[in-house]
């Protein structure tokens, strides 16, 4: 059952006496699987970006632990939360991970477990890497094998139908329009954060994707499925043990109608009936990857639709994932707010701002709001012709209308810079 205050991920890993470095190799992941059905340009910004989201393991490691980044974030950042109380760990920072001279020495704990990682555990056989299997995490994290699980195990899925040929997926496309469906999503086995998924809004849209594919493929392995309005987009923690399956936390995710990801709510608006069915539904599916051998963190996507049904699981990510790391925060947040949330803004600018600056602005615009504003992670990346940020946020309050407010100034905060009005 979820605990009436969330526990510190680091509680269940039994790291006691053990020498730990914590690895965000956020990247890995996109390396699986790729595929050329959806158009797609390679950004050096994004990928930079990417990168820097590494900070937010100074959250989630513990006082005595050693994070590694590829990328130092700024000093004043780091006062930054220091001044707010929490004690750092260890930062060391290399071009790759090979380079730590004495990586043997360490307990390794990574965002997701890689075949680089297995490669890296060859090359230092003392080094201990906390995470599930290869080939476990690899099955858990197809999208496709994880629906076929759903669906032998009992569980309700979303409507859709896989594919292998282009006319199939004509097919599929009209059963979900002719079915009531107003979009559409398609998707391939793997890909995470938006990646390795296609909204389809319209026929034209439809129609151009499929002439984009039948130019690049013969054969195809895709799922097209019905896009579902939903009352609550979830997501849940779970921390899987050799013997229990532990709920860390629900959270309610904030999506635009694109599918792109804006938030995170702490204090998902589920009835007293809808939280004891979903943590039923959880725990039984924990209960089914533990069987398969899982052991650590995984963040399973659900959605309750506007008729009020449960779909408990849209996709798995047999990783950590981005709330898993603020965890430490929000535990902290919770004891004197009644509503916290996460916010992610992205924007593009041709203005220099560094991490003291956007705090000043943000601070400037928010201040007679009342609530409690930390910068959690400040990602910039330079371009030839404009600087890109993704800035993360957690606002805490104990009145949920002020969380409206703080959007709209964010909203306008982001037009503002990108502007060059400030």
């Amino acid at each position: 059952m979820i605990p009436a205050t969330h526990p510190h991920p680091s509680n269940y890993y039994r790291l006691h006496h053990k020498k730990v470095l914590w690895y965000m190799n956020i990247s890995q992941e996109q390396n699986w699987g790729r595929s050329s059905y959806f158009p797609a340009m390679h950004d050096p910004q994004a990928q930079d970006i990417i990168v820097q989201q590494e900070h937010q393991l100074l959250f989630l490691a513990r006082p005595e632990d050693t994070v590694f980044f590829h990328k130092m974030p700024e000093p004043i950042f780091l006062r930054y939360w220091e001044e707010r109380g929490v004690t750092l760990p260890r930062i060391i920072c290399f071009d790759d991970i090979s380079e730590l001279p004495d990586l043997s020495g360490y307990t390794l704990i990574p965002f997701i477990m890689t075949d680089e990682l297995m490669e890296l555990k060859l090359r230092f056989p003392q080094l201990e890497v906390i995470a599930p299997e290869l080939q476990v995490c690899k099955e858990i994290n197809h999208k496709f094998k994880t629906r076929r699980l759903m669906e032998k195990n009992g569980f309700k899925v979303t409507t859709g139908f896989f594919c292998t040929t282009v006319q199939e997926l004509e097919e599929a496309y009209r059963r979900l329009v002719s079915s009531g469906f107003a979009k559409c999503v398609l998707k391939v086995p793997y890909g995470s954060s938006g990646k390795g998924l296609k909204v389809i809004e319209h026929e034209r849209n439809f129609q151009s994707l499929c002439r984009y594919i039948e130019h690049r493929e013969t054969d195809i392995d895709l799922l097209i499925e019905g896009w579902h309005n939903h009352r609550l987009s979830l997501t849940a923690q779970l921390f899987i043990t050799d013997e229990q399956v532990h709920i860390l936390a629900l959270t309610e995710q904030m999506i635009d109608q694109h599918g792109v990801y804006k938030g995170t709510n702490f204090s998902p608006a589920l009835t007293p009936p809808e939280l004891a069915s979903y943590q039923e539904q959880l725990l039984k599916i924990g209960a089914i990857l533990r069987q398969m051998g899982y052991y650590g963190v995984l963040g399973i996507d659900s959605i309750i639709d506007t008729n009020g049904d449960l779909i408990p699981v849209i996709e798995i990510n047999a990783r950590l994932t981005q709330v898993t790391y603020i965890l430490p925060l929000v535990i902290e947040q919770k004891k004197r707010h009644a509503f916290v949330e996460s916010r992610v803004v992205v924007f593009n600018s041709k203005a220099d701002l560094s991490f003291e600056d956007y705090v000043r602005h943000m601070t400037k615009l928010t201040d007679d709001f009342r609530v409690k504003i930390d910068v959690y992670n400040f990602c910039k990346a330079a371009g030839a012709s404009k600087n890109t940020y993704k800035i993360f946020l957690l606002v805490s309050t104990n009145k949920p209308e002020r969380l409206t407010s703080v959007r709209s100034a964010l909203d306008e905060l982001n037009v503002q810079i990108s502007t060059g009005v400030q």
